[in-house]
């Protein structure tokens, strides 16, 4: 638990890691495999770009942003947070296929509907653990959805060939820590509001 109770958002990124290349591939192989998904439909897709590989795509973001007619305040704000996200070890770009979608709806017609629900509960599982994984290591990470810039979803599928049916939900930025102080815990509904049990002994 205590890996789940320290897990931040955490912006001030460096290219540094105090672990290797390899041992980030394992975790974000591990995670893929362990990870659940309803009937197993296994519907996430990700993809691990480090080095040039994650800088190159933070540079197309940064470029599609620059023509996404936004106002000038909020691309000046953009600016800064994507050099920043460039400037970090690397991501992980999480999608969830189309195809498998519409496979495990085929295969199971009585609950088709909610597979598009499901999916979007595997991406979140994704996500979380892949996190919590990575800072258990001594990373710190946040989690971006730059996927809303009209293009990016495209041009990252034709730079690094991916499926056409991969639909990009989000991007996990992480990287050494600039500074050891870790942000304060947010500010949590009481679980009176949140939470009830029943039966307990």
């Amino acid at each position: 638990m205590e890996a789940v109770k320290t897990r931040r958002t955490i912006y001030a990124l460096n290219k540094s890691s105090p672990i290797s290349d390899e041992r980030i591939e394992q975790i974000f192989h591990e995670v893929l495999l362990a990870s659940p998904s309803a009937f197993n439909s296994q519907t996430t897709r990700a993809v691990l770009l480090l080095g040039a590989e994650h800088e190159k795509f933070w540079t197309t973001v940064a470029k599609l942003g620059e023509n996404s007619g936004w106002p000038e305040e909020m691309l000046k704000r953009q600016r800064g947070r994507w050099e920043m996200f460039k400037n970090a070890k690397g991501s992980i770009l999480l999608f969830e296929s189309g195809a498998s979608i519409k496979k495990n709806q085929e295969g199971y017609p009585a609950t088709a509907k909610l597979f598009p629900e499901w999916s979007q509960h595997t991406h979140g599982i994704h996500a979380v653990t892949l996190w919590t994984a990575l800072e258990a290591e001594g990373l710190g990470a946040n989690l971006q959805h730059n996927q809303m810039i009209e293009g990016v979803d495209e041009e990252t599928k034709k730079i690094w060939n991916l499926p056409k049916d991969w639909i990009q939900y989000a991007q996990l930025v992480f990287g050494g820590l600039e500074s050891k102080e870790m942000p304060p815990k947010k500010d949590k509904l009481p679980l009176t509001e949140t939470t009830r049990t029943f039966g307990k002994n």
